[in-house]
């Protein structure tokens, strides 16, 4: 697929966002192309179940609603996620500004963060809060931690909404790290709404990003989109490759990091 045409299907899905229906003939005006090839992006993006196509257009898949708990995504691919948050600390230097998701992978991230001076986090997490909080006391890393303001989503103990957005947009940082809950070569997407939106912001806010994601999150689509895949310029996983992914990612031009094995994290 080219890049006119990814790009296509991304705005078609954050249309479906905002409205939670599509039209063909809509789309096919708005985008200047025949309502056949608009059928052709619905029908591509049903196969990957990340819509539904009804008569004339197509809506929300109910499927892709659904986030686990926090705590029960912490379990999951749970040696995965040390080893990528681990290789993803290592990528911090002195002095920077970086800035984290709410997600469990970042959470790793947060623990491995050791020997680093004058370094300054900025994250909606209160877990990782948390983690960064007892790190500054023990005198793991140097520098401060900057919780972001807003909603709390006590289930996944992270905040998000309009004032966390307005948080975010006062600062720009050197680098985001970012987990999700799918990616596939279309875009990369998250199981909630304003989580990808918190998201979304701080791409924007970063002069670099690192997606964080483990093998199991490729070829998968979780409903709210976060950006096209070209917004990231780093990718840390726990494999050397994906099965058909390898020309993709040399067509990008993406860094594509692989994490070892991760050791033992002192405290």
């Amino acid at each position: 697929m080219n890049i006119v045409s990814e790009k296509r299907r991304f705005e078609i899905l954050n249309q479906l966002e905002t409205n939670g229906k599509v039209f063909v003939t809509q789309l096919a005006d708005d985008f200047g192309v025949t309502p056949e090839t608009i059928r052709r992006d619905l029908h591509e993006l049903e196969q990957k179940g990340i819509l539904k196509r009804v008569h004339g257009g197509a809506v929300k898949s109910a499927s892709m609603h659904y986030e686990p708990p926090f705590t029960k995504r912490q379990n999951t691919s749970a040696h995965e996620k040390k080893k990528i948050g681990q290789k993803a600390a290592s990528t911090i230097n002195d002095g920077e500004t970086i800035v984290l998701d709410g997600g469990t992978t970042t959470l790793e991230l947060a623990k491995g963060i050791k020997g680093v001076k004058q370094l300054t986090v900025l994250t909606n997490s209160m877990a990782a809060a948390h983690v960064l909080n007892n790190s500054l006391f023990t005198k793991r890393f140097e520098g401060s931690v900057i919780l972001i303001g807003g909603t709390l989503n006590a289930a996944q103990q992270s905040v998000s909404g309009s004032m966390a957005i307005a948080f975010l947009e006062q600062y720009r940082v050197d680098k985001a790290y970012l987990s999700c809950g799918g990616v596939s070569m279309d875009v990369v997407t998250d199981y909630d709404n304003e989580e990808a939106l918190i998201s979304k912001k701080m791409i924007e806010i970063a002069q670099s990003s690192y997606l964080l994601a483990d093998h199991s999150k490729f070829n998968r689509h979780s409903f709210s989109v976060i950006a096209p895949i070209e917004r990231f310029q780093h990718i840390i996983t726990d494999v050397p490759s994906i099965e058909g992914w390898d020309h993709y990612i040399e067509e990008t031009g993406i860094d594509w990091i692989v994490a070892k094995e991760a050791a033992s994290i002192e405290s």
